[in-house]
């Protein structure tokens, strides 16, 4: 695979990607430590568990988004074991001449170019998961902007704690794309949340709530965005300061789980 192109296109952020590094795949490895699951969670059938194959030294980019020219956020070696929640069809790779379409969304929100590079089982055309394009958010978790240490607490400039739930969901409500009617901000802690009216079902964009103390919330409850409404009928949640594997049980961290529909309190529509 050549990657020149993008190689000399990423030249200005070389410095911070390391071609051997997984950003935000927990217990991703080579082949010969390939697990079926790579973050910890349960493992769920609708997702693709794969790795990645027939690239160069700089390994395979992942992007911010299902399109070639969108950042780089990340690289992936040959043999990185990989979790891909969805796919989509994005833009080809105009820099390789490469025609295909099919872009992997991987379980820490980057893209991947799936065609030859992925060891799915498509044809790099047509798409084999889930549809990320049908009850699957656009948000991509890691591109919030402030990444505090553990027990450093500064204002986000809209009511919250950086690194906290309530600061995640809420800039995810502000971030998504989606249509909203209200604001996010300034509503206290998770348990004092209202929205524009509480979702009788889950809807991808809402805000999952906790009430204090149920199912692993604290004394305050918790948040978290609806990113995916599965087919199985579980759900896909982005979230802050959950401390479970998935963050190495470590505050102000970004975690993704799939959860039973029935584990939060309620979900509140904005």
């Amino acid at each position: 695979m050549d990657r020149r192109s993008l190689k000399t296109r990423a030249g200005a952020v070389a410095g911070t990607l390391l071609a051997a590094t997984v950003l935000g795949l927990a217990g991703a490895g080579h082949a010969a430590a390939y697990t079926p699951d790579t973050d910890g969670d349960a493992y769920n059938s609708n997702f693709g568990y794969w790795h990645i194959q027939n690239t160069d030294s700089a390994g395979l980019y992942e992007h911010s988004s299902p399109n070639i020219d969108s950042p780089i956020t990340g690289a992936l070696p040959n043999g990185t074991a990989i979790e891909a929640i969805c796919q989509v069809n994005g833009t080809t790779d105009h820099y390789d001449g490469l025609s295909y379409t099919v872009w992997d969304k991987l379980d820490n929100g980057s893209w991947i170019y799936d065609g030859k590079f992925v060891s799915s089982p498509g044809d790099g055309y047509h798409i084999v998961l889930h549809d990320c394009s049908a009850g699957q958010s656009g948000l991509n978790p890691g591109s919030y902007p402030w990444s505090v240490g553990p027990n450093t607490y500064i204002s986000d400039g809209h009511g919250y704690y950086q690194g906290e739930c309530v600061s995640f969901a809420a800039w995810a409500i502000r971030s998504d794309g989606r249509s909203h009617s209200k604001s996010p901000d300034f509503l206290g802690n998770a348990n004092q949340w209202t929205g524009a009216y509480t979702d009788p079902t889950p809807q991808v964009g809402d805000v999952a709530q906790w009430d204090p103390n149920v199912h692993g919330a604290g004394g305050a409850g918790h948040v978290a965005y609806v990113a995916a409404v599965n087919g199985d009928g579980t759900l896909t949640i982005d979230e802050y300061n959950w401390l479970d594997s998935y963050d190495g049980y470590v505050g102000h961290r970004l975690s993704v789980r799939t959860i039973q529909a029935s584990d939060p309190s309620r979900f509140l529509h904005f």
